[in-house]
C-alpha cells in the first residue's frame, strides 16, 4: 500500500510541475504544492521545483527507475501511437493495485488455510488417541 501512496504523491508533484508550465506560479509557489513523501521526495521534488520545461522533469524523475520510460518520445511500440504521460500514469497504478490486490488476496488464503488446516489436523490428533 505504501508503493501506491509513493505513486500518488510522486504523480501529483509531476502534474503540478508540468501544468504550471506557462502560467504565473512561482517556482516558490509551486514547490510549496508538493506532497512531503514518495520516491522522488525530497532530493527529486527539489529538482522538480527548479524545473522549466519537461526536460527538466524528464531528469527530476530520472532517479526512480519505473519513472524512467514516462518521459521518452515513440514509447507506443510499431504501428501504435505513442503513449501520454497520463497513460504512464494510468498503467503504473494498475500494476500497483493489481499487485496490493495479490497481495491481500494470497494474505487471506494463507491465513484462511492455516487457520483451518491446524484445527483439522488437530481434530484428527485427537480423534486418533
Amino acid at each position: 500500500m505504501s508503493e501506491i501512496l509513493a505513486f500518488e504523491a510522486d504523480r501529483r508533484a509531476i502534474n503540478i510541475t508540468v501544468n504550471s508550465f506557462g502560467t504565473d506560479l512561482s517556482k516558490d509557489e509551486r514547490a510549496k504544492l508538493y506532497p512531503d513523501l514518495g520516491r522522488l521526495w525530497p532530493e527529486g521534488t527539489a529538482a522538480l521545483a527548479r524545473a522549466e520545461d519537461v526536460e527538466g522533469v524528464k531528469l527530476a524523475c530520472d532517479s526512480v527507475v519505473e519513472y524512467r520510460g514516462f518521459f521518452e518520445q515513440g514509447t507506443g511500440g510499431v504501428g501504435t501511437a505513442a503513449k501520454s504521460l497520463e497513460d504512464h500514469f494510468f498503467e503504473r497504478e494498475a500494476q500497483l493495485n493489481k499487485l496490493a490486490f495479490l497481495q491481500q488476496v494470497s494474505n487471506c488464503f494463507h491465513r484462511f488455510f492455516s487457520a483451518n488446516c491446524s484445527s483439522s489436523f488437530t481434530s484428527l490428533s485427537r480423534m486418533r488417541s
